[in-house]
């Protein structure tokens, strides 16, 4: 005090702290934070599966006869499918899907080919799962923007609501999930132009109706 040392230590044992000090983070301590937004978001993770499928199914067209006079029963047909579910913690899901048709037939010497496309809603309900396998029941319901029916010389153009039901399971493989299973689509058309001659567009619905196999692969991703 005064220039008199009150306190006398040895030196030995002192540690300088100055590289410590730099270590630590340069916040201003008179600086006054805001208050939290009442509107701060909070990351959530949505879990979401998307499935690639190929349907090979028996398209049983028997009500067109009528419009193409003909004596056609059945035809093999090819569908492409592609869907995304959400998957809550519950056993029913939510999702959309988007799927791309085609049939081919003969009569007498002219080729007819009908094409499908369609969409809409569809829910998936799981029935047993464990840790290599997954069996669940599917139902939904489409509409067509477009559904023709074409050959050389004519065009048939209707509009359609599908109606699909379905069982499905999925196996856990090496190489990643695998999908098996049948689906009953029923189709609801009504033909709304045509280029035939003396084809009289009538107000009537037709319904046809496919079952078939199908194989697929399904990615499972967060968002």
């Amino acid at each position: 005090k005064k220039g008199v040392a009150r306190y006398q230590t040895s030196s030995i044992g002192v540690v300088e702290i100055e590289d410590d000090i730099k270590l630590l983070p340069g916040i201003d301590a008179e600086k006054i934070a805001p208050p939290k937004s009442v509107f701060q978001a909070e990351n959530k993770i949505s879990n979401i599966d998307s499935q690639f499928n190929i349907h090979f199914e028996s398209f049983r067209l028997s009500s067109l006869n009528e419009i193409y006079k003909d004596e056609i029963s059945t035809v093999f047909s090819q569908r492409y499918e592609t869907r995304s579910f959400y998957r809550p913690e519950w056993p029913l899901r939510f999702g959309f899907s988007l799927n791309y048709q085609n049939a081919y037939w003969e009569k007498n010497v002219e080729s007819l080919r009908l094409t499908i496309l369609s969409s809409g809603p569809h829910f998936q309900y799981s029935l047993f799962e464990d840790e290599d396998v997954q069996i669940t029941s599917l139902a939904g319901v489409e509409i067509a923007p477009f559904y023709e029916g074409s050959s050389t010389l004519y065009t048939d153009t209707y509009s359609a609501v599908l109606y699909d039901i379905g069982l499905e399971s999925v196996w856990k493989t090496e190489y990643g999930l695998f999908s098996f299973g049948s689906h009953f689509r029923l189709h609801n058309i009504v033909l709304t132009k045509s280029n035939r001659p003396n084809r009289e567009l009538k107000p009537r619905e037709y319904s046809l109706h496919t079952l078939g196999a199908m194989i697929g692969y399904k990615i499972e991703w967060n968002l």
